[in-house]
């Protein structure tokens, strides 16, 4: 289990994902149940694996809560558009 934790991005209802907590319900290093909600929880296996990048590129994770879809986009590092910063 882990949290995905992100912040939303204008004029759409995908969020970037800024955090990944890998162990949420750990003793020492958990998170509060508050917390916990404040994210989106998800399966291990429902992290799509990370994408291979060409030079120039980087990958963005993304998510949308409320269907429970994650995935990655890839984009140029040069490019300004919603990925970047």
């Amino acid at each position: 289990m882990m949290v995905l934790f992100y912040r939303d991005l204008p004029e759409t209802d995908k969020k970037k994902v800024t955090t990944i907590h890998n162990q949420p319900y750990h003793e020492v290093h958990g998170l509060s149940e508050e917390q916990i909600r404040r994210g989106m929880e998800i399966e291990d296996s429902e992290l799509p694996e990370k994408p291979s990048l060409d030079d120039g590129e980087k990958s963005i994770l993304y998510c949308k809560p409320e269907t429970g879809e994650v995935w990655w986009e890839v984009s140029s590092k040069r490019g300004g558009g919603q990925g970047s910063g």
